[in-house]
């Protein structure tokens, strides 16, 4: 967990779940103003997680930290929590997945993968063009060889949650 000011970013995951077009997923809070960023990949071995990192500061551009996948063929997955309005970019050859803006309340959001072939150091940097609060995370997945390449799947949802 990394926080500065009020922003704070975390990542989860499941690993073999359930999923479907059917699934919502809630955020409740009475003082915050939550951003979920859903992605799904497969080809994931029964314990993938393997290495992370995050940062938090008030900047136009941050670092999340250098994380080495122990393997080839990881899955690396970054996210960004802000307070700015403006567009964000993640460098590292990462692809976005989606993007929520900041508006009126709701914070901005954004989530990010890299499917990396070599095990290499990396420390993906965010920007967003104007001094904000952000909150960043990385993460890497082990890939299950015999199972094929881990594989973005096209099912993500992103969505800004006010308070109640």
């Amino acid at each position: 967990l990394s926080s500065q000011a009020t922003v704070r970013a975390q990542l989860f995951y499941v690993f073999n779940p359930t999923v479907g077009t059917g699934h919502t997923f809630t955020a409740t809070q009475t003082t915050s103003f939550p951003v979920l960023c859903v992605a799904a990949f497969s080809g994931a071995v029964t314990s993938p997680f393997d290495v992370e990192n995050g940062a938090a500061a008030i900047a136009s551009s941050l670092a999340t930290g250098s994380i080495t996948p122990s393997e080839n063929d990881e899955l690396i997955i970054s996210g960004l929590i802000t307070t700015s309005a403006l567009a964000v970019s993640v460098d590292s050859g990462m692809t976005e997945t989606n993007e929520v803006t900041k508006t009126g309340t709701n914070w901005g959001g954004t989530l990010a993968y890299k499917i990396q072939t070599t095990a290499a150091a990396i420390n993906a940097t965010w920007t967003g063009g104007e001094q904000a609060s952000m909150a960043v995370r990385i993460a890497s997945f082990k890939d299950a060889a015999a199972a094929g390449k881990v594989s973005y799947q096209p099912w993500y949802q992103i969505a800004p949650m006010v308070a109640q």
